[in-house]
Formats: C-alpha cells, sequence, structure tokens
C-alpha cells in the first residue's frame, strides 16, 4: 500500500495534465461545432469535392457534421492516437522506471517482495487510466451539453468503455516493451512507432478494399467511435482486447519475477 500511495504522490501531476489537455482538446474542436452545424449542406458540398479515398482517409465519408454526436465521434479518433500514447508510455515506465534510474537496489532492500511491487504498480497505472476514460466521459458530457441541446448519457457511456478497453490494450503493450527496453530514450520511438503504426494501418483498411482485413489487427478499427456509438462494442473486439490485456499483463508479470536486476 505504501508503494501504491508513493506512484500517487510522484506521477499524480501527469495524470493531471493528460487529462487537463484532452478534455482542453475536446472544448477546443466542440467549440466550433455550432459554425460547422450552421454550414449545412454547403459543407457537404465542400467534402464531396475532396477525392474519395481522402474523404475515408480523414473519417469524412460517414460523418454528419451538423450532427453533434457524430462531430464528436470525428474528433474522437485523435482523442484515441493521443491517449494510445499515454497508455504506452505510461506501461512502459510502470515495471521499468526504478532500473532505468538506477534505484532498483533501495526498493529491494524494502520488505517486500517483486509481486507486491509489481502488482502495486500496476493497479495504480490502471487506476489512472480508468480515471482518464471517466474524466472524458465527464469533459465530453458537459462540453456537449454547453455547445448543443443534446445530453447523450448513453453514447458517452459506450464511448467512455470503448476508450477504457483501447487504453489498457497499449497500456499492456507498453509494459510488455518496458520489460525488454529498460531505458526511455530508446522506448519512446519504439512506443509512439506502435500507436502510429496501427493507426496508419486502420486509415490502409479504410481506403483500400484490398486491405479491409487489416482491420482486425489494429484496435483503432475495433473501438472507431460511430461504430460503437450505432453498434455496441463487438465480440471480436472485446475478446482481442481482453486477450492482450490478459496475456501481456500476465506474461510481463511473470518476467518481472524472474527478472535478474543485477
Amino acid at each position: 500500500m505504501r508503494l501504491f500511495k508513493f506512484e500517487w504522490r510522484t506521477q499524480w501531476k501527469s495524470l493531471l495534465i493528460w487529462n487537463i489537455s484532452v478534455v482542453g482538446f475536446l472544448a477546443l474542436a466542440m467549440s466550433m461545432f455550432p459554425s460547422f452545424a450552421e454550414m449545412g449542406a454547403d459543407l457537404d458540398v465542400m467534402m464531396d469535392g475532396f477525392p474519395p479515398e481522402m474523404r475515408k482517409a480523414l473519417g469524412f465519408y460517414m460523418i454528419d457534421f451538423g450532427d453533434p454526436i457524430q462531430y464528436l465521434s470525428y474528433m474522437f479518433q485523435y482523442v484515441l492516437v493521443a491517449l494510445a500514447a499515454y497508455a504506452v508510455l505510461l506501461g512502459g515506465s510502470s515495471v521499468s522506471k526504478e532500473e532505468s534510474e538506477h534505484t532498483i537496489d533501495f526498493l529491494y532492500g524494502r520488505p517486500v517482495t517483486r509481486l507486491y511491487i509489481y502488482s502495486s504498480k500496476i493497479a495504480h497505472s490502471v487506476i489512472s487510466v480508468i480515471i482518464t476514460s471517466v474524466a472524458f466521459f465527464v469533459g465530453c458530457l458537459g462540453v456537449l451539453m454547453a455547445v448543443s441541446e443534446a445530453s447523450p448519457v448513453k453514447e458517452m457511456i459506450i464511448l467512455s468503455v470503448g476508450l477504457l478497453l483501447f487504453m489498457l490494450f497499449f497500456f499492456a503493450v507498453g509494459v510488455v516493451l518496458g520489460h525488454f527496453v529498460i531505458k526511455p530514450a530508446r522506448r519512446l520511438p519504439i512506443g509512439l512507432g506502435i500507436v502510429f503504426v496501427l493507426f496508419f494501418t486502420a486509415i490502409l483498411s479504410n481506403i483500400n478494399d484490398k486491405m479491409d482485413a487489416l482491420k482486425y489487427i489494429t484496435p483503432y478499427r475495433w473501438f472507431e467511435a460511430m461504430h460503437l456509438v450505432r453498434n455496441g462494442i463487438s465480440g471480436w473486439a472485446l475478446i482481442a482486447t481482453l486477450a492482450v490485456i490478459v496475456i501481456g499483463l500476465a506474461g510481463a508479470g511473470k518476467l518481472y519475477l524472474r527478472k535478474d536486476f543485477t
């Protein structure tokens, strides 16, 4: 419990900054919604001027910018990119911080087990991810109510749960990455590379029908906002995400318990 509290004391500022940044982005983006809604048919005509491939790549092909939920759904993809980066970096640092800063000997000098250390760090990080999802829900609902007459509680709950699973997917990837790549300077480009490669994989699967099968390997497609709002979380997305989370965290934990830190 002491280690859990220590993690909170040292990392609450980072969590606060990420949450304020995400909610701030959403508030700024949604503040432009009334202008888009007023453009109406003129905006549709302008969008039709883009090549079909570009509309698919940018997500224009299935969005009505005059609808507050659909407008938010379009912005949701950029929130996913930002929070995927946060989650993968959080996962990586949660299991490698002491080793990279050469303070691991001090930690092991305390009367605690490796299992306690690993579980405390994972618990702290998972709660941080949950807090971020709740902040997203509250921020989105508040902004939507401020710029429109909509109060889509059900849709926001679905998006927030989807965001939670999406972040836990990348968190698990980050934990595994942190076990093998200790130094932050090396881990950062690899982690962000994973985030953006999967993002561009989702774009490719959208614009090219021959690459549609790629949607099964990128969580950006599993948690597309419009799909979540209309159909909920698919069984495939739920099973695949939970599999990565459980296998990733359990596997990294087993490696952590056996790792030679000398």
